[in-house]
């Protein structure tokens, strides 16, 4: 039998040791700290993001199309309004396939407003055939995108699966859509919301000095909308729409005219198209709702605002961070003005 020297125990049992040490950070600190970060470019990072919320969108074209008297609507709980947030197999889809494209950017953090999983049966596979088709006809307005490029440590991605379910249960489906959002160190740089039943996408970007202003893409077309000569017209939700005709009567005068529209993403486009001047909501609105309409008002000049002046902003340190509770002004021409005259009579 050999007999080991006490220099050589020593030394064994180091080994030993430093095995089972490395072992354990193999195991249980680097496998979730394994993080890589890389530059992205935002032209890049805005093609997932555009696909994943057109696909989005087809699948919830797709669930209405195929099954519109059974939509397995269910209720997530109470908002503050009193109404019931509902969800249904559509935005389930919608997420499920919305995050498999999203996930093949590698370390890229995701805020969803959807949690459950999709409907038993749901093969986001078949829909793998419209990922060439759904590019080319984005390709020309992603080429005239800038080069700018980020860390991906410091970029988040926020989505709406399927924005005016309420709406889309009651078959207002001009109301409906699907939306994504960019931010960069909480501010959202990029923005696109999807109508899938119209098969419009609008995207914009802005960053700094940058600007790549909103613009509609249908078909392969770019067209650039005007919003000059937009009217006296507020946009507000459907659920408080008399509670916001007064607050906008005190702030703005009688000559502005409150309209009930379903579905914050639609909004904000009632502001790119011109046919409305301000998006005024004021109650609690959670911040995928908002994100995508942010980053593309600010592509264009405007802004999101609560009701003190802030910018609505997306950093994500806890659960609460998902919510904006101070109400909410959107406008291109004047924001700060007008959530100012608010402020004064809120």
């Amino acid at each position: 039998m050999t007999v080991l020297s006490p220099n050589l125990k020593r030394i064994f049992t180091a080994f030993i040791l430093v095995s089972f040490t490395y072992l354990g950070y193999v195991v249980f600190w680097s496998e979730q700290n394994d993080f890589v970060d890389y530059k992205v470019k935002i032209k890049d990072i805005a093609s997932y993001v555009i696909l994943a919320s057109q696909l989005g969108g087809k699948v919830v074209l797709d669930i209405y199309n195929e099954r519109t008297a059974n939509l397995n609507i269910k209720s997530k709980g109470t908002l503050d309004v009193g109404i019931a947030e509902l969800f249904t197999d559509a935005d389930v889809n919608s997420n499920a396939i919305m995050v498999k494209i999203l996930t093949r950017l590698p370390n890229i953090k995701i805020i969803s407003e959807e949690k459950e999983p999709s409907a038993t049966g749901f093969n986001p596979d078949k829909y793998e055939n419209l990922r060439k088709p759904l590019w080319e006809s984005m390709k020309e307005a992603l080429n005239q995108m800038p080069e700018d490029q980020f860390d991906v440590s410091k970029l988040n991605v926020w989505i709406d699966p399927l924005d005016a379910t309420q709406e889309y249960t009651e078959g207002l489906n001009e109301y409906v859509t699907t939306m994504g959002c960019v931010t960069y160190n909480g501010e959202p740089i990029f923005g696109v919301i999807y109508r899938p039943f119209f098969n419009e996408t609008i995207i914009g970007y802005s960053f700094g000095d940058t600007k790549f202003g909103a613009r509609k893409v249908y078909n392969g077309k770019i067209t650039v909308e005007t919003w000059s000569d937009a009217p006296k017209r507020v946009v507000v939700s459907r659920s408080h729409a008399g509670d916001v005709k007064k607050l906008v009567e005190n702030a703005l005068g009688s000559d502005y005219t409150v309209e009930p529209a379903g579905g914050a993403g639609y909004k904000v486009l009632r502001l790119l198209n011109g046919t409305a001047s301000h998006y005024i909501h004021s109650t609690t609105i959670k911040k995928w709702d908002t994100c995508a309409g942010h980053a593309l008002l600010k592509s264009v000049g405007g802004d999101i605002l609560t009701f003190d002046g802030s910018p609505i902003e997306y950093t994500v340190n806890s659960e609460e961070d998902v919510y904006s509770r101070k109400g909410l002004v959107a406008a291109i021409t004047n924001p700060y003005t007008t959530a100012k005259s608010i402020r004064k009579v809120a």
